[in-house]
């Protein structure tokens, strides 16, 4: 993977997800696991490995091409194959039952296909020990025709115009938080 990619992913860690997890992140510190949904070449979870050496890792997806066989690489490469298990599995077909202090989806639920969504939150709460951490970090798009003039809806607006053609529809804040209280979070 291009270096930068690698860059934003220990920055969006650092700066953007550990801060607000105070608890997952002394879970990590103390031995604990973390099941990253939607790994794509596991860069996360790399990350995360060398952050935190106590640590074990999953990492699931369903693209083996540039996805999954690059994860198996670098994770060989670099000696974490002992820490970090990943699965070609849909995330919504997971049946792990309280085995993790916390499970990522790192800017991939707006790829996910709308009518497996609540099916994949559903999985992740159950995969989660109590308490756990849920960590969601997509794109956030607007409600309300009022919030698109907002600047922090412009990235999830202009994704949603530039990924259309492939099918991808971002769903808004309303409707990820109706299917995480259905989800039992």
């Amino acid at each position: 993977p291009p270096p930068n990619q690698e860059a934003l992913q220990q920055r969006l860690w650092r700066d953007e997800m550990q801060p607000r997890v105070p608890a997952l992140d002394e879970a990590l510190r103390q031995g604990g696991r973390v099941l990253d949904v939607g790994c794509g070449p596991g860069l996360m979870l790399l990350q995360l490995a060398a952050s935190y050496p106590n640590a074990t890792f999953v990492g699931v997806d369903v693209v083996e091409v540039g996805g999954l066989e690059t994860a198996r690489r670098l994770i060989h490469e670099r000696g974490f194959d002992g820490r970090i298990r990943l699965r070609c599995v849909p995330a919504e077909q997971m049946t792990y039952a309280e085995a993790f202090d916390g499970v990522l989806i790192t800017r991939v639920f707006h790829e996910i296909p709308v009518d497996s969504r609540a099916g994949l939150f559903r999985a992740c709460y159950r995969a989660l020990k109590r308490p756990g951490v849920l960590l969601n970090l997509d794109f956030a798009y607007p409600d309300t025709l009022a919030e698109f003039r907002e600047p922090l809806f412009w990235s999830g607006v202009d994704n949603q115009y530039r990924e259309m053609s492939w099918g991808t529809v971002h769903p808004t804040w309303q409707e990820q938080q109706q299917m995480l209280t259905a989800a039992g979070f």
